[in-house]
């Protein structure tokens, strides 16, 4: 399959269980739905890991990691405000929907940048 088809597809298996923990009003598949998308969102990390670091020399391989770390906090640091603003606003729902939107441009920036390069056997090294 490839490792950046098998991300695209799992981060696109995720989206409807995002959905489910937005706008469904009831506890039980909102807990399936939260540790099933966990667990998806487990399983591609890994691998797109490996891919990035794949794509550039090794003595660039610690810097890339780093940026990659210190991009990942980013998230965590910026997303618990922007979250409370959006559930301020508009609740779960709104929260949530926002989120599959940018995983929507991130699953095709993704497949746009790499899926054919993959299939060529040639990555974007720097």
């Amino acid at each position: 399959m490839g490792r950046i088809r098998a991300v695209v597809l799992v981060q696109c298996c995720s989206i409807p269980f995002l959905l489910v923990i937005a706008y469904v009003p009831m506890l039980t598949p909102v807990m399936i739905a939260y540790w099933v998308r966990g667990a998806l969102m487990n399983m591609s990390d890994p691998i797109y890991n490996t891919f990035a670091l794949e794509q550039v020399p090794s003595d660039l391989k610690s810097t890339l990691a780093s940026l990659y770390s210190m991009t990942w906090n980013l998230g965590w640091v910026f997303g618990p405000a922007l979250s409370g603003w959006l559930q301020i606003r508009g609740g779960f729902p709104l929260a949530f929907s926002v989120t599959v939107v940018c995983y929507v441009i991130s699953i095709a920036t993704t497949a746009a940048f790499f899926w054919r390069a993959e299939d060529k056997g040639v990555g974007c090294r720097v």
